[in-house]
């Protein structure tokens, strides 16, 4: 206990101990009647499938906004207001504050209908030509010290309307809307970060619908789209198998009335976010992914605001412990739940995600738990 008591004295005045990460969905949308962007920060309850909503923040001028976070790093593409530059964002969560502390704006290529995929600092991104309908993609690192990307150069991959990309361990998934027609197709691709490249595997025709969507996450992929008329969402599990470039869909299946969905999955996690299908309303939905049945047990849907072109994207945390969300337990986590060892509900140094297990109060049950976890 000396150790703590030491450890816990010294925290004291170092100014840069944070809140704990948390498991958070940052959501960006359009203006309903503006070429401006919105984003806010959600922290996610998965027992009652709810999300605790910070407030709407300006974030830029543009359309058609896709964003993606993997701990605290977000990164954010969009189309310009006017005309068809392509433009991205690097960030970094605060989920105590509801907030994003995002870097300068950057031009990085021309299209229209920009998706974006993060997994550690990789990031891939596809989007639509700003003339005709060919599909493209580049290959990036983000280089968080100078809130940049220095990406690969642009490749035709094939041709399409509005693509939708996921990225998990080196795998690709990516999903368009045929050039012509509502018919939905699939590929499958390996990333090479030495050439900033992908190796696709054949494209292949899936379901038909609309303005599809797509993310996954240890092989298990979930996609979801607007029915061919327009009025009801239809979503489909499937489970990568990467070495065959393929995706084995389970049954595709209605669950709500909508346009525009855009849908998220981390960690067993799955949350959506669409437009009302009559009116500018905004709404999700939180749920929780069987791989086995290829299926999705959703919660209630909530409406939270009002928007077109909503994305979402959702950050669970596998280590609770990872207090500072670098993706390993280590020395830095520790000296942020040493400055709130002792505290309890209701004191300043009291966080709710130090408290391990949920008692309360942060001491040796939850130091015994944080220390089953460090060195992963």
């Amino acid at each position: 206990m000396r150790i703590i008591r030491f450890t816990i004295f010294l925290c004291a005045f170092l100014p840069w101990i944070s809140i704990p990460a948390a498991d958070v969905v940052v959501e960006m949308h359009q203006e309903e009647e503006e070429a401006e962007l919105r984003y806010r920060v959600g922290v996610i309850d998965a027992e009652t499938r709810t999300v605790d909503w910070g407030d709407v923040g300006a974030h830029d001028n543009g359309q058609a906004p896709s964003v993606a976070v993997d701990g605290r790093l977000v990164v954010e593409v969009h189309q310009s207001h006017v005309g068809t530059n392509l433009w991205y964002k690097v960030g970094e969560v605060d989920a105590g504050t509801k907030a994003i502390l995002w870097g300068e704006g950057t031009r990085y290529d021309a299209g229209r209908f920009p998706m974006v995929a993060l997994d550690g600092r990789v990031v891939v991104e596809v989007h639509q030509s700003h003339i005709g309908t060919n599909l493209w993609y580049h290959v990036g690192i983000v280089d968080t010290a100078a809130d940049s990307i220095v990406w690969g150069d642009s490749e035709k991959y094939d041709g399409g309307r509005f693509p939708s990309v996921a990225l998990s361990d080196g795998a690709v998934v990516e999903v368009h809307q045929s050039e012509e027609g509502e018919v939905l197709w699939y590929t499958v691709g390996i990333v090479d970060t030495t050439a900033m490249s992908i190796a696709w595997g054949a494209a292949q025709e899936y379901d038909g619908g609309q303005t599809p969507s797509v993310d996954m996450d240890d092989g298990v992929v979930i996609e979801m789209h607007e029915s061919i008329d327009g009025l009801r969402l239809w979503y489909n599990v499937g489970v990568l198998d990467a070495a065959r470039r393929i995706v084995e869909w389970g049954d595709p299946t209605g669950f709500d009335r909508g346009i525009a969905p855009n849908v998220a999955l981390d960690n067993g996690i799955v949350m959506e976010v669409h437009e009302g299908y009559n009116s500018f309303d905004l709404w999700y939905h939180v749920g929780s992914v069987d791989a086995e049945a290829k299926s999705v047990a959703w919660g209630t849907g909530w409406n939270y605001g009002e928007g077109i072109l909503p994305v979402a994207s959702v950050s669970i945390r596998d280590r609770p412990a990872d207090f500072d969300g670098s993706g390993q337990v280590d020395f830095a986590d520790f000296l942020l739940f040493a400055k709130a060892f002792g505290s309890e509900a209701g004191d300043m140094d009291y966080e709710a995600g130090f408290d391990l297990d949920g008692n309360g109060h942060i001491g040796f049950g939850d130091f015994v738990r944080f220390a089953q976890e460090f060195g992963t």
